[in-house]
């Protein structure tokens, strides 16, 4: 993708991710449903009567995609398969110039998302990232993304980058992925946030991780009684992440903690540690009629706040206003799909 503003030098491989990478196959069908055994059939049966459109897809793979405003600018983890999926989705990442260090499983599929069918994303070990060639690539990187989904994958390597990435003073940011993620995989994703500078994720979300920590509302309420008074709709969402930045422990304090808390349509709130107050930022609502795809929208703020706030130095509302219009675009496309050109100026 070409865009009509122009961006600092950066080093290569300067943001790197880990996660689940995927293989996004589009082609009309009826609402998606999870693939079992009996159901993988079907893409064989798509392969060779349908016209599939493929692009490189999971959460951090796609939030990767977005960020990417140069070859080479970003470098994923993740584990894939050695079939011909595995090739697809090489060559679709290559194309738009994402770098990527597979780990790749013999005798595996690469995972795929016309159903959710995870495979050998699922298989991802550490010691992928214990290899010299490894150590090299997140030695050089200063800023780091992990989707919270990884937890549910290997949480080792989660913990080994964002504890990599305190020490030496870098960036590490994650999202709160999904409610079941915060309820079953409760220890891991608290065990990790000590680390966290930038945290991503929206109104069900937040509600999801205050229940699995036993947060009530008389409670943050309570917490932070002396706020004026707000809707309850606001008061909850507020209250809930800021709760999330005030008492959990942050290990390296020279990186504020930046919470952003996405609604869809309505506002955007963030919350920045050392701030007295949350700020919100209204999104531009689309017409109806120009909504294709919601799919994947709302992940990309994090970009934004990489590129401009921390790259290009710039506010957090230019920031804000940035993710909103990267989202924008992407939900008036099929799938998580790009323009060709980036009119953002």
């Amino acid at each position: 993708m070409q865009c009509t503003r122009n961006f600092p030098r950066c080093p290569e491989g300067v943001i790197l991710g880990c996660g689940n990478p995927l293989l996004d196959m589009r082609v009309e069908v009826n609402d998606a449903i999870i693939a079992d055994d009996d159901r993988m059939r079907m893409f064989q049966e798509l392969l060779d009567n349908y016209d599939i459109s493929y692009t490189p897809g999971g959460t951090t793979q796609n939030s990767l995609r977005v960020c990417q405003v140069k070859q080479n600018f970003v470098l994923l983890f993740g584990c894939i398969g050695d079939g011909h999926y595995g090739d697809i989705l090489r060559q679709k990442t290559q194309e738009i110039g994402l770098r990527i260090y597979y780990q790749v499983k013999e005798k595996q599929k690469t995972g795929t998302s016309l159903c959710a069918h995870l495979a050998a994303a699922n298989l991802f070990t550490i010691d992928h990232l214990e290899k010299p060639e490894s150590r090299v690539l997140i030695e050089t990187a200063q800023y780091f993304y992990i989707s919270g989904f990884f937890l549910t994958v290997c949480p080792a390597a989660v913990m080994s980058i964002a504890q990599h990435a305190s020490k030496h003073s870098k960036v590490f940011a994650t999202n709160l992925a999904a409610p079941f993620v915060l309820k079953y995989f409760r220890d891991e994703f608290l065990g990790v946030l000590p680390y966290v500078d930038i945290l991503f994720g929206n109104e069900r979300e937040s509600k999801a991780f205050a229940d699995a920590n036993n947060y009530n509302t008389h409670e943050l309420q309570q917490i932070n009684m002396h706020k004026k008074k707000r809707t309850n709709k606001q008061i909850n969402n507020y209250l809930l992440y800021a709760t999330i930045v005030n008492i959990m422990l942050k290990i390296n304090e020279k990186h504020q903690r930046i919470v952003i808390l996405t609604q869809g349509s309505d506002p955007t709130i963030v919350y920045q540690n050392g701030n007295n107050d949350a700020v919100k930022y209204p999104v531009k609502k689309l017409k109806h009629e120009e909504i294709v795809d919601t799919n994947g929208a709302v992940m990309h703020l994090l970009e934004v706040i990489w590129l401009s706030q921390y790259i290009q130095q710039k506010s957090v509302a230019e920031s804000v206003k940035c993710g909103h219009y990267a989202a924008a675009v992407i939900i008036q496309q099929e799938g998580c799909t790009l323009p060709p050109i980036c009119l953002y100026h």
